[in-house]
Parts: structure tokens; sequence; C-alpha cells
């Protein structure tokens, strides 16, 4: 057997320089002259043995035309100088593009770029926010749906299923979108039985998640009493439960703003970030609620209490019984939903084009991406639209059947973030879905 040998300085410093590139490897094509200057940073035996394929396969190509003719090579340099950094104590850099799905480093870049607008737009909305909640929530609450429902929803959509592809794919999507559409047509049905076999098929989905997604251990165990007991909650306080979702919908914006924020290298940018979005996911709303602003509160319009009355929309957040904190609610509801539309709509549509990238390169999101996304979310704001004006109620039934699919696709990435944040990272050994 061969004597093991300790690793040279020369080893050390080809270890460190192929680490550097390591990550570019895969990713980037190379210029002849690129790659040479990448091959003799070492004047090492070794590195000179390794360098002649390399130096010959870029020869090969005729200058101002890249090539990765050498990407064998490359990848053969990297192996055995990252073993020699292991040996040597060299530490290994993870690259950021070695996953399926959005890149650190970009989203770092991105989020700095954007926090200190994405700030001071956060403060703006919150104050128009709360003046149309306090003087015209019904208003909100009615047309908002109509005019921004089917944009939030595509939006979150594509967001959603871009930065969570990892998840996201094979049969976990294919489980996940059978369970959705069945979810969609009961509600289109309006069948009575609907709503216990809806949670049924819900809760099954997530237990499903979870046993396949969470490794066997106590998360996992965890994880499924959870869901029991979610279970068990819905079926015996269905009304109860369907409310609670209503409110829960609106809040859970908060989760994916806080997972962006973690990207803004600026620690003082970041709680400046953090600070508006507790300010309206929980300071605004303990205002309404406590009845600091009752002097104020305005139901709305004649028409939209009208509306409001004959498709029962306040029953959906309202409980049964809230009497005079019924306008508190109403008013809370109202702002939260407009916060929701502010994040889905406006934010994140414009600081995390990893995400859209990420769902563009979907099968699905190859054939609606670019413009034609755009005309999908104006053809379905228009066909809401439509059907509103025609009769509200048929409208608004047909909106909130179709997007109990936005609604309940949260729920898998929520359950895993709160059992695991790292079950939802990218995975290094998941191939690009074509």
């Amino acid at each position: 057997m061969a004597a093991r040998t300790n690793p040279t300085p020369s080893d050390a410093a080809l270890a460190a320089t192929a680490i550097a590139t390591r990550g570019r490897t895969g990713s980037e094509v190379h210029h002849p002259a690129s790659t040479a200057s990448t091959t003799t940073t070492s004047t090492s035996p070794s590195a000179s043995a390794a360098q002649a394929p390399a130096s010959a396969g870029s020869t090969a190509a005729s200058p101002g035309r890249t090539t990765n003719h050498n990407t064998g090579c490359d990848t053969a340099l990297t192996s055995t100088a990252v073993a020699t950094a292991r040996r040597a104590g060299t530490p290994e850099r993870p690259s950021s593009t070695d996953h399926t799905g959005t890149s650190i480093t970009s989203v770092s870049t991105n989020a700095d770029a954007h926090v200190t607008s994405a700030t001071v737009g956060f403060a703006v909305a919150v104050v128009a926010g709360l003046a149309l909640a306090t003087r015209a929530p019904l208003d909100a609450v009615v047309f908002g749906i109509v005019v921004v429902g089917s944009a939030h929803l595509l939006f979150e959509i594509r967001y959603v299923s871009g930065r969570y592809r990892s998840v996201l794919q094979g049969r976990v999507l294919l489980a996940v979108n059978a369970a959705l559409v069945a979810i969609v047509g009961l509600r289109l049905l309006g069948v009575s039985w609907s709503k216990p076999v809806e949670v049924v098929v819900l809760m099954g989905l997530l237990a499903g998640i979870v046993a396949v997604r969470v490794p066997a251990g106590t998360r996992r165990a965890l994880g499924l009493a959870a869901v029991a007991a979610a279970a068990f909650v819905a079926l015996t306080q269905t009304g109860s439960w369907f409310v609670a979702q209503a409110w829960l919908h609106n809040l859970v914006p908060v989760v994916f703003l806080w997972d962006w924020s973690r990207t803004i290298t600026s620690p003082a940018r970041r709680r400046g970030f953090r600070g508006i979005t507790l300010v309206w996911v929980v300071v605004v709303p303990t205002v309404l609620l406590a009845g600091l602003v009752d002097g104020v509160l305005v139901p709305g319009t004649a028409t939209a209490s009208s509306l409001a009355g004959s498709a029962a929309v306040t029953t959906a957040f309202v409980p049964a019984g809230a009497g005079s904190l019924a306008p508190r609610l109403l008013a809370a509801f109202a702002f939260l939903q407009l916060l929701h539309y502010v994040t889905w709509c406006w934010h994140l549509p414009r600081t995390t084009p990893d995400a859209t990238a990420a769902f563009d390169a979907t099968p699905v999101g190859s054939v609606v991406r670019g413009r034609r996304f755009g005309l999908l979310v104006v053809g379905a704001t228009l066909l809401i639209v439509g059907l509103a004006a025609a009769d509200y109620v048929t409208g608004r039934i047909t909106y909130t059947a179709v997007a109990s699919y936005h609604a309940y696709l949260e729920y898998p990435i929520l359950v895993l973030l709160l059992l695991d944040p790292r079950l939802t990272r990218p995975s290094r050994a998941a191939p690009a879905a074509t």
C-alpha cells in the first residue's frame, strides 16, 4: 500500500484556487484565454501536469467563440484539489449555483437593492390602508377581490412555485395539484357536504407531505400530530375553522417577507424592514381591535353594503355573535387584506426575479412566461370583473373557489418551514426540471 503523503504548500495553493473557481465550472462558459489563466495559477508539478489537457482543449477553440470543452478536465482538477484541501484543512466554499431554485447570492443582491424602497413603500401602504380600512372597509373587501384578486392570486402562485420549486416538483407537485384542483371543484359544486371533504383532502395532503419530506424522527412525529390535531378541530368546529383560515391567509405573507428579509446584508436595514412589517401585521390590527379608533370607523358606501349583504361577505371573516366587535373585525380584516395585496402585487414580483425565473423554467411557466403572464393576469381580472358586474354573488363564488388553490398552496410550504426551514431550501442533488 502506498504511503500517505502530506500536502505541499503548492498543493494547498492549487486547492484554494480550484475551490474558489468551483462555483463557475458548471454554470459559465469559458473563453480560451480565461481558461488558460485559471489553470496556470500554480507552479507545482502536479498543477503543470493537470494543465496540459486543459490547454489542449482550450486551444482547439477559435478566438471569440465560447467553449466548454475543458469542463471535464476542470472538474477533475477541482475534485482532486478539493480532496487535497480537505487533507490540508482548507475550508471548502459552497457554491450558490449548485442548487435547483434561486441563487442566494443574487437574492441578497436584489434584497439590498430594494430594501429602502420596500420599507418606504410599506410605510406608505400602512397609512393609505389604514385610511381606507377605517373609512370604507366594506368597499375594500367587496371590490378588492374583483379589482386585484386575480392578479394577487397569479403572482402568488408564480412566486411560491418558483421560490420553493425544490419542494413543489415531481410526485409531490402532482399530489398537491390533484388535491387542490379537487378542492376547487368541490367549491364550485357548492354541495352541502363539500366543506368536511375539503378538510379531509387538505389534511391528507399535509400528512403525506410530512411523511414524504420530513425525515423519520421527532420532527415528523410532531408534524403528523399537529396535522391530526388541526384535522380534529376543523372537522368539529368547521365554521370557526374557515373563518380562521380567512384571517390566516391575510397573515401568511409575513412568513415570506421575513424569509426575503434574511438576505438583506445590512442588519440596520433588515431591522427597519422587519419593523414596518410588524407594524402592519401586529400594531395596526391591535389598535383597530382594541377600539382605539372606533370614533372614525365608517362601514363604507351604500353600494358596498348592499353587495356585501347579498353575498354574505362578512360571514367569511366575522364570527357569529361578534356583536360590538364586528366593526372592528371588519376594519382589521380590510386593512390586512390591503397589505396582503401590496405584498403579492407590488413587493414580491419586483424584488424576487430569481423566483420568477425558476417558475419560468417549469413546463407551465414556459408557456405563460413574460408578456403572456401579463395577459393572463389581465384576462383573469376581466373575467371576474365581468362575472361580478353581471351578478356579484356569482362572481364572488367563482373567485373564492378558484382562489382556494393559491390559499392552500401555501400550506405545504408553511408546514415544512415550521418543522425545519432547511427542508424548503434547494437541493444540491435535484436535477433541473424540463
